[in-house]
């Protein structure tokens, strides 16, 4: 890490300015650049009260956690604050033959032959019919 030094004049000029970012543990007036890694925290935050915010929870049900060899298997969404039906979304997707693994089926409770046949969701209590493809799931995804 570089560092620029300040003689002591200019470190009282400055003083106000270069405040947060002075090693004052030195003693000598070193001042290390920012750390690009670093998120700055908000100066203000939203109203979260108002009644124009909306917040969405998004749930992604996946065979696994790689990009190239995992599949998006459900995807369901609720907004929060509202008992409307319609503010909820919930959608099979299907994924190539025989890509769940027993691991898979076992955490999500969702099977390949659920996917492939439709059935009751044991979660919900709600019939569905066969998964279908992820562009399909996506359009109606977008349009809710």
């Amino acid at each position: 890490e570089e560092a620029l030094e300040l003689s002591g004049r200019e470190r009282a000029t400055d003083k106000a300015r270069l405040k947060k970012n002075l090693d004052l543990a030195s003693g000598n007036g070193i001042i290390k650049p920012p750390n690009p890694r670093r998120i700055e925290p908000r100066k203000k935050f939203p109203n979260l009260s108002s009644s124009s915010t909306c917040f969405v929870c998004l749930d992604v049900e996946t065979t696994g956690l790689s990009r190239r060899s995992s599949y998006i298997i459900q995807i369901a969404a609720k907004m929060l604050h509202s008992s409307d039906a319609r503010d909820s979304f919930s959608a099979y997707v299907l994924p190539p033959p025989n890509v769940l693994k027993g691991e898979v089926e076992s955490l999500t409770g969702i099977t390949d032959t659920f996917l492939r046949e439709g059935g009751m969701d044991t979660s919900t209590g709600v019939m569905h019919g066969p998964a279908m493809e992820f562009d399909r799931v996506y359009e109606f995804f977008c349009k809710w």
